[in-house]
């Protein structure tokens, strides 16, 4: 019998060491140490909750977080105004600061703030469903398939919902388009017209972190005018008349000229977990009597994908956009 355990116990610990090596080599794939995710992952700002991760290994988490966070709109714009959840905001007052000269002359009072405004830790999730075939291979690609379809479903969700037109509501942060028309017609003989208008009417025309985010046809359509503004423009990104150039898919047909300065986000992680023992409804709109399946049933594993997260806008003029002729057949 003891030997049984033994020969048990040994199998459980060989078993840990290849998962361990797994890991090691996937964290080497993306140019990340090994030593820099401990068993204890926590996030240098923004937390990051994960638990049961059957099959995929715990130090594969953090690396998920930060591609997601790497690849969105949000992430890459730093010059954001981050703030923690549920803390009033001064809103800066943009009007000139009075100013005396003299050493015995009273001071005048400069007005600092408008307004306060106040974000919250808003909650936005998603759930995907994997056979356990995929998270069973001890391969280190395996499980960079499941990153990358991860990632990229991730960013995009987070980006839609930030570039929105969308309204806002107790539960969700309101787009930053929402409310806004479009400037000009961004048609080939006006665009450069049109990207001067957006810059002019952008934050009272001095905007102190621009950026331009456009999709990657938006890019090319941009490129295909070639015109000297646009000689930094790549399908990538690039820079836009000496201003970064974001490339997003959720910008679709538009090009948003963004003040990064006067938007307050709040980021506080995302949490990731994963369940071979959880019923869910096969279905991206489940009803309430829809019929639930087992993961354990279906031999797969289901992860969880929850962030929370809220932005506003300081200032109504912090964000333009254009829309571009890029859609449709060119005739």
């Amino acid at each position: 019998m003891n030997t049984d355990m033994e020969d048990l116990n040994r199998k459980l610990q060989q078993n840990q060491r290849l998962a361990d090596f797994a890991d090691v080599i996937m964290l080497r794939g993306l140019g990340r140490h090994p030593g820099e995710y401990p068993e204890h992952l926590k996030a240098a700002v923004a937390g990051t909750a994960v638990a049961d991760m059957p099959g995929l290994g715990s130090r594969l988490a953090q690396p998920l977080v930060e591609l997601v966070n790497a690849r969105t709109v949000r992430g890459r714009m730093t010059g954001l105004l981050d703030v923690p959840p549920n803390l009033p905001i001064p809103v800066p007052d943009d009007r000139d600061v009075t100013i005396v000269w003299g050493e015995d002359t009273p001071l005048p009072l400069s007005r600092f703030t408008s307004a306060r405004l106040q974000t919250t830790a808003k909650r936005y999730g998603t759930m995907f469903v994997l056979t356990n075939e995929v998270l069973r291979v001890g391969d280190g690609r395996a499980r960079n398939i499941v990153l990358r379809y991860a990632t990229r479903r991730l960013v995009r969700a987070d980006d839609t919902a930030f570039l929105s037109p969308d309204a806002g509501s107790a539960d969700q942060p309101a787009g930053l388009l929402h409310g806004l028309v479009s400037i000009g017609s961004g048609s080939p003989s006006t665009i450069i017209d049109t990207i001067e208008e957006l810059v002019a009417s952008t934050s009272d025309g001095a905007p102190d972190s621009p950026y331009f985010v456009c999709s990657m046809r938006g890019a090319a359509y941009l490129l295909a005018q070639d015109a000297a503004l646009f000689r930094e423009v790549t399908l990538t990104g690039g820079r836009l008349a000496g201003v970064p150039l974001l490339i997003s898919r959720a910008a679709a047909e538009k090009l948003i000229f963004v003040d990064a300065s006067r938007i307050a986000n709040t980021d506080n992680g995302l949490g990731v977990a994963a369940s071979t023992q959880a019923s869910v409804v096969m279905d991206d709109d489940p009803g309430v009597a829809a019929e639930q399946v087992s993961a354990f049933q279906a031999n797969a594993a289901i992860w969880r994908f929850v962030r929370y997260a809220d932005w506003t806008k300081l200032r109504g003029d912090c964000v333009a956009f254009c829309e571009l002729p890029i859609g449709g057949s060119p005739s």
